[in-house]
Formats: structure tokens, C-alpha cells, sequence
């Protein structure tokens, strides 16, 4: 009898355990540019417990580990609750935007709008951002607590999708992105133009631009063999260069060199998810 009852705890156990709803899910990729290496791998952890989740993301670099998200989030009476450690979205304004700690962001929809409250501990600031979908265009827009704020307007027309994001500093210095993309025959084109006041959009579309105040790319790709080619025209503040990016699948990785016309350097990268 004591017997069956311990095999019947341990079977229960291992029930639970297989019926967790836990997934591990990862990125590494490796690089060699100008006779130079580099490598980075991505470890993100999720799980999930009725309307809670909670997800973990880990960055090893070859200069040590860091935490780029460590959140909790639930849904109490139509009103959903994030907290935790988390970058904001990347978008062709800030593709780097570091982590922030001791973040909560409460967010319920009505009417179709999305209305959010976020804050941070670190720095006691609270932002307030409002979104929604008006005749098939989609609106978003933040007023952050240092009189600060950021607007984004994007659409599509005749299967052309257009965005436009803006950021406004305190000061008045305005930021703004536009981008355009289609579609024709399996040939995808994509035009990226910012202006920037204060010269702080971070790498995007058309490359690192830290400091530049007026960019520009245009970008053309199409399938030829298996790989992805693609060509990018970029202007960077009054200077052109040419980008040729090949892209190939390889047995559940992706192979990718990229050749910089300017820099006359070529980097080579090799990716995998699992």
C-alpha cells in the first residue's frame, strides 16, 4: 500500500511538471568583420500560469552577460499589469534603447483605445501613451513625464505601408523617421529618410547613424538562387555609400555577408534560432 502511494505522488509530480507551460527559446550569432570576431547568443525563458506569464532574457557577449528583460505580467478585471525589467520598442528612431529596472505599465482598451500608464521607480517619471486604429490607420502617442513626447502614424494604401514616427525633446528638438514600403513581384523596396534636430537616432534601417542629423536609404531585394539579395543607397549626412547584403538559409541557420561599399569592409555572419 505504501508503495502505491508513493508511486502515485511521484506520478502525480512528474504530471505536473510535464503539464507546465514553460518554453526555452534562444538566438546566437556569430561574426567576422575585418579580420575581427564577435559572437552573442540570446537566452529567453517564458512561462505561464492562467493569465500570468512571466519572461526572462539573457544576453552573453563576449564582454559578459546582461539582463535584458525580467518581467511579470497579468490581467486584473480587463486591466493588464506588466512589471519588471524591460527595453522599450525599438523603432527606426532607437533601435539600442538600454533596459530600464523597476518599470510597472498598466494598460486597459476602450472603445477600441488603448490607454497606458508606465513609470519607473529609478528615475520616479510617468509616461501616459494612448493608441488606437482610426479608418485604417493606426495612431499612437506618448507624453512622457520630462515634457517629452513621441508620435507614431502608419498605414498601408494599395499595398504600399507607410510609417511616420516623431519624437519631441523638452527643448523642442524633433526627431522624425518616414518610412515607405511595397511589394511588386516579388521584388520588395523600402525607403527610410530621417531628420533629426539633435543628432541622437541610434543604428536603424540605413546603418549606424549616432550624431547624424540627416539620413536617408533606399533599399531593393529579391530572391535569385535561394538567397535573399538586397542593395541599399544610403545618404548620411551629404555622403553616399552602397550596401550588398546576401542572405542564405543553411540547415536551420542563416549564412549573411555584407558588403560596405564606403568602408570597403566585409562582414560575414552566421545565425541560428532554436
Amino acid at each position: 500500500m505504501k508503495k502505491q502511494l508513493l508511486i502515485a505522488a511521484v506520478a502525480a509530480s512528474m504530471t505536473s511538471v510535464a503539464m507546465a507551460d514553460v518554453s526555452i527559446t534562444g538566438a546566437s550569432k556569430f561574426n567576422v568583420k575585418d579580420s575581427v570576431t564577435s559572437y552573442s547568443t540570446d537566452l529567453m525563458i517564458a512561462g505561464k500560469s492562467g493569465d500570468t506569464t512571466a519572461n526572462y532574457k539573457l544576453k552573453m557577449t563576449g564582454t559578459g552577460f546582461e539582463t535584458e528583460t525580467a518581467t511579470v505580467t497579468t490581467s486584473i478585471s480587463g486591466v493588464k499589469v506588466k512589471a519588471g525589467a524591460w527595453k522599450s520598442g525599438a523603432n527606426e528612431l532607437d533601435h539600442e534603447s538600454t533596459t530600464a529596472v523597476n518599470r510597472f505599465n498598466v494598460s486597459t482598451a476602450m472603445g477600441g483605445v488603448k490607454v497606458a500608464v508606465e513609470a519607473d521607480a529609478a528615475d520616479s517619471s510617468m509616461d501616459v501613451s494612448v493608441s488606437g486604429t482610426i479608418a485604417g490607420v493606426a495612431i499612437a502617442h506618448k507624453e512622457n513625464s520630462n515634457d517629452s513626447s513621441e508620435t507614431t502614424v502608419s498605414a498601408s494604401f494599395g499595398g504600399v505601408d507607410i510609417s511616420v514616427n516623431q519624437e519631441e525633446a523638452a527643448n523642442g528638438d524633433e526627431n522624425t523617421a518616414t518610412t515607405v514600403s511595397t511589394e511588386m513581384n516579388g521584388i520588395a523596396l523600402k525607403y527610410v529618410k530621417i531628420d533629426s534636430d539633435a543628432g541622437t537616432v541610434t543604428d536603424g534601417y540605413v546603418g549606424n547613424t549616432s550624431g547624424v542629423k540627416d539620413a536617408s536609404a533606399f533599399g531593393i531585394s529579391t530572391s535569385v538562387g535561394g538567397n535573399k539579395v538586397t542593395m541599399k543607397a544610403i545618404e548620411i549626412n551629404g555622403t553616399d555609400n552602397t550596401k550588398f547584403i546576401v542572405t542564405r538559409p543553411l540547415n536551420g541557420a542563416t549564412f549573411e555577408a555584407t558588403y560596405d561599399d564606403n568602408a570597403e569592409s566585409l562582414d560575414l555572419e552566421l545565425a541560428v534560432k532554436f
